[in-house]
């Protein structure tokens, strides 16, 4: 009865927590698209594309850059690892575009992350030598192609903050896993950042389509934990315990599309990574979190340790079946996980409601529930263990 109770209480607590995001946060606050209103003309940006085993679609990122209306300066930023001679080739034919190549294989700790701090250092010796003077850093992925109006956007709010995150947008949901993929990217979109902006926290970053100041992105980049898996979430917990934290905003209209993953079981590499990534930072930083005594950073805290989703909602069903069936039988129970199941249930339904398109996603994966909440227990499992700290497990879609 004692686990019990510890389990029940851990999972109302994070019910409660994730229905107060979830309504908070499932409803947009739509911003006027003012780019084209505002002189940013003095503005230099470099976009950083670092690239490891690019494809095809590789080409279409640059192109869409390069399409792309931005009234300032623009530099691109290529840092080829792993790339076949046909993909190099034809990404260093492209006018206007910076292209180095080099391996990390080598690298102690976590690999993507001296991928950015070498990044960093070349583009400071750049600037010693007059190449360019940014004043942002523009952070994508290998596959995110940017919306035409993207940098007009980013480029019109970075005037309210130091950092800005737009959001990841998938390019089609056609499969299971294309929809979950899309489903998860969309909560974490309405919990931790519209729902961080509304109650005056740091939106969380999802680890691409970001614009730095300079300054701050080098700071973050070479105070970097090198054991800890993945990057953003440690990025983030760098700048929050700074002495004067940067002002970061969540740009919704600013937006960038990305292959989802077609297959299901191509994810689970992906959340050892994402799950890795959050408990090591939860067991390692909570301490300093809570000790700033800042909502910004305690909610954080309190983040990192929330149990897997599709885990959180099967140990309600079934929590809540026991629950029944001991009042069936024996007339009595205190119902932690029915409540819970209930608090979570009212999130989730706002949140479902708020834009058409994500009940059908979820739909698409209903079935699909107890066999993503057992991958993702393994996917924890693995991703806490010792051998997965300093590194950085890159996934395909």
């Amino acid at each position: 009865m004692i686990f019990y109770h510890i389990l029940g209480t851990y999972f109302l607590f994070y019910s409660i927590y994730t229905s107060f995001h979830l309504l908070n946060g499932s409803k947009r606050v739509s911003r006027e698209k003012k780019g084209k209103n505002i002189d940013i003309s003095y503005q230099e940006w470099v976009v950083f594309l670092p690239a490891y085993k690019p494809g095809k679609v590789f080409l279409e990122v640059l192109e869409a850059i390069q399409n792309a209306a931005f009234p300032g300066k623009l530099h691109i930023y290529v840092l080829l690892q792993e790339a076949s001679e046909e993909i190099a080739s034809k990404i260093k034919a492209y006018d206007g575009v910076y292209v180095e190549e080099k391996s990390f294989k080598e690298v102690i700790g976590n690999p993507y992350h001296e991928v950015l701090r070498y990044m960093c250092r070349q583009t400071k010796d750049r600037i010693s030598k007059g190449e360019l003077q940014p004043t942002h850093v523009v952070l994508l992925d290998k596959d995110n192609i940017v919306a035409s109006d993207f940098f007009e956007v980013m480029a019109s709010n970075i005037q309210d903050y130091d950092i800005v995150q737009g959001r990841r947008a998938p390019l089609k949901v056609e499969t299971a896993g294309q929809a979950y993929d899309a489903l998860a990217e969309a909560l974490n979109d309405a919990m931790f950042r519209m729902s961080r902006m509304k109650i005056g926290a740091s939106p969380e970053f999802s680890g691409s389509g970001l614009v730095f100041d300079f300054a701050s992105f080098d700071y973050a980049t070479t105070h970097l934990d090198p054991k800890a898996p993945g990057m953003d979430k440690n990025l983030l917990i760098q700048l929050l315990l700074r002495d004067q934290p940067p002002l970061i905003g969540y740009i919704p209209e600013a937006v960038i599309y990305e292959e989802k993953t077609e297959k299901l079981e191509a994810l689970q590499s992906q959340r050892v990574r994402w799950f890795g990534n959050q408990y090591y930072n939860a067991l390692y930083y909570w301490k300093k979190l809570f000790s700033k005594g800042k909502l910004d950073t305690i909610d954080y805290a309190i983040a990192l340790f929330r149990p897997p989703r599709s885990v959180h909602w099967l140990l309600l069903l079934l929590g809540t079946g026991l629950e029944l069936i001991c009042w069936m039988f024996f007339g009595s129970f205190f119902p932690l996980f029915s409540v819970s199941l209930l608090a979570t249930g009212l999130g989730i339904t706002k949140f479902v409601l708020s834009e058409k398109k994500r009940g059908k996603w979820f739909r698409q994966i209903m079935k699909k529930v107890p066999s993503i909440a057992l991958n993702n227990l393994l996917s924890v499992w693995k991703g806490i263990q010792k051998k997965s700290q300093g590194k950085f497990i890159h996934t395909e879609h």
